[in-house]
């Protein structure tokens, strides 16, 4: 399913189309993937420059051995449990991506500890 870039990098079709068992084709420079420390994106999503011709991005797609998508269709499956918040996993894994991010901006960590 292909993703192009959206106000923020955590659009809910991105989503959809995983829980749906696409692989994502995500059209996207400028932003990171979500959770991107937690997730191996590049394990069961592909990306492709938003300045890459539909020449490129097809040759992307075409680059993907047709005996690896059951692997990248199983990995993504297990981010997707780990997406689920009724099993908690993304609650922890977006704490860690907060506290990851403060520890290399301490300005900011210092302001949201003393408002």
């Amino acid at each position: 399913v292909l993703g192009p870039r959206g106000d923020t990098s955590s659009r809910k079709a991105l989503y959809d189309a995983m829980a749906c068992g696409a692989i994502p084709f995500v059209v996207n420079d400028f932003q990171s993937l979500p959770l991107a420390s937690s997730l191996n994106w590049s394990g069961f999503a592909v990306r492709a420059a938003e300045t890459a011709g539909p020449t490129e991005a097809l040759h992307a797609l075409d680059s993907i051995p047709s005996s690896e998508l059951p692997a990248m269709r199983e990995r993504m499956a297990v981010a997707m449990e780990a997406l689920d918040y009724s099993r908690g996993r993304v609650v922890t894994m977006t704490l860690h991506e907060i506290a990851r991010t403060l520890a290399f901006e301490p300005a900011q960590a210092a302001a949201l500890a003393h408002p």
